[in-house]
Formats: structure tokens, C-alpha cells, sequence
């Protein structure tokens, strides 16, 4: 099947395990199918970077897991079933949770990262990583950035011990499998904030955007 391929301003993501066209890249060999992120200039050229990103397991990403920085870094959080997905420095959660082998909701943790912007002749470069999810299956749907750099996650669990960190949100999981909101630092090594939402039946977020008059405490 051909690549899926989603592109906003600067930015092309596609999802292709055989992808071979790499530039700078931070990995330039996919250790199995893994995201591939790549970036041209905004009113058209050569490109930048590109580079793949991933473990042993699947990463799968969609056309709203990802968000761009004033300054051109390339957030992303999207779902991995690889116990060894890389992450470049101690971010909240260096531990896979789910379990490995399988594609399927109940086995994948939230994955987020940051690369930074690419310039030529500068490589693309891993910033930070971490995992999110409790010992079910979590999917990530959507993620945003506020002025702050602090970065939003929504998607939905099937975990009843999904990590939270009080906040205006629901502490149990209404569901067997429901939405979520997490946010975390612009580094990615703390969790300011999560809990879940919903109701009592099947729950998932698909996407989220950070209102323009929004507080900026």
C-alpha cells in the first residue's frame, strides 16, 4: 500500500516502514514500521530532513498526532508497541507499559517526542521522549502546544491505572475505555496535569486545540 502521507506548512509525515529517502536523518534505518517525519520549506525546495523514528515494535501516527513549535521543533505523540523506543533523554516515563508483539489497542503506550527543526546541514535531532499509558492500551489521537511550550495529549484507555496528576478531570475510568488529557512540561520530564473523561461506555478523544485566549498560568 502507498504511504500515508499528511503535510502542514513545513512539515510532511509519512507512514511507510519502506520509506528509504533520508536526509540528516537522526536514524536513517527503521527497526520496524516506524514513523517516518521529514520537513521542506514552507514555499517549496529540496528537503531539509527526514528521518525515521521508533523500536523493534509498530509506531503508528495520524494526520492530527502532531504540532509545530514557534521555533520549528516538531512535537509528536502517537501510539508504540516497541518495549525500546528511543528516548533520547529521561523523560517522564522511560518504561514501555503495554505489551510487545502485537498492533492492537490493548497493547500500545502513548509515545511523545520532540525533534528539533532542521536546517541544512544540521542532522534532525531527537530532543526528548517519553512514554505515557497504564498496563491496558492507550491510543493517542491528538496534540497541541500552548505559548508556554507545555504540550496537550488526548486519545482514549483501556487502562484503569493510566498515570494522573490532579487537574479538573474524572480519577477513575468511567469506561471500559475512555478519553483522556494529559499535559506535560516543554522538556517532557514532568506531568502537569491528566486525568480521564467521559461517560460509561466506549470513550477516545480524536483530536484538541488550545484556545488563542486561553490563561498562560
Amino acid at each position: 500500500t502507498p504511504p500515508v502521507t499528511v503535510t502542514t506548512m513545513t512539515t510532511t509525515l509519512v507512514v511507510d516502514e519502506t520509506e528509504v529517502i533520508t536526509k540528516n536523518a537522526y536514524d536513517s534505518t527503521p527497526a520496524g514500521p516506524d514513523f517516518y517525519l521529514a520537513q521542506y520549506p514552507m514555499l517549496g525546495g529540496p528537503m531539509i530532513w527526514a528521518t525515521f523514528l521508533g523500536g523493534l515494535g509498530t509506531e503508528k501516527v495520524e494526520s492530527v498526532n502532531f504540532a509545530v513549535r514557534t521555533d520549528g521543533t516538531l512535537v509528536v505523540a502517537a501510539e508504540s508497541n516497541s518495549p525500546d523506543f528511543p528516548l533520547a533523554t529521561q523523560g517522564f516515563d522511560p518504561t514501555f507499559n503495554g505489551g510487545f508483539g502485537s498492533a492492537s489497542y490493548g497493547s500500545e503506550d502513548c509515545v511523545i517526542a520532540t525533534i528539533a527543526p532542521g536546517a541544512i546541514p544540521t542532522t534532525s535531532q531527537l530532543l526528548a521522549a517519553t512514554y505515557y499509558g497504564g498496563s491496558s492500551g492507550e491510543g493517542c489521537a491528538g496534540v497541541a502546544v500552548d505559548s508556554q511550550n507545555r504540550i496537550y495529549v488526548t486519545g482514549g484507555s483501556a487502562s484503569s491505572d493510566l498515570p494522573l496528576k490532579g487537574g479538573p478531570h474524572q480519577s477513575q475510568r468511567p469506561g471500559p475505555r475512555s478519553a483522556f488529557l494529559a499535559v506535560f512540561s516543554a522538556d517532557l520530564r514532568t506531568l502537569l496535569h491528566s486525568g480521564y473523561f467521559g461517560g460509561t461506555g466506549l470513550g477516545a478523544s480524536n483530536a484538541l486545540l488550545i484556545r488563542s485566549d486561553s490563561a498562560s498560568s
